[in-house]
């Protein structure tokens, strides 16, 4: 069994993200650090060509995000505040 405390440990480690072939949708707050608390150090974000669906602030208050790269132009769903209070967005 893990506790909350060694969970937050593993996600502290995390700061390079690429959504690659298979992976179609982020989901709503699924790293949005103000609701989790998680994912603190991320720094890159790399979006593939089959991602169809970013949902309602997916990587909000990440105020460690430097930069975002979109491969996909077919997006069916752009939600809102996808990247809000990223601050050190470029």
């Amino acid at each position: 069994m893990f506790t909350i405390f060694t969970l937050q440990k593993k996600y502290d480690k995390i700061k390079h993200i690429i959504f690659e072939e298979g992976i179609t949708k982020i989901d709503r707050s699924s790293f949005n650090h103000y609701n989790t608390g998680n994912y603190p150090n991320i720094k890159n974000v790399k979006i593939g060509n089959n991602v169809t669906e970013i949902r309602n602030w997916a990587f909000s208050s990440c105020s460690s995000l430097k930069t975002v790269v979109i491969k996909s132009n077919s997006f069916k769903t752009f939600g809102t505040a996808e990247f809000w209070g990223c601050s050190n967005l470029k």
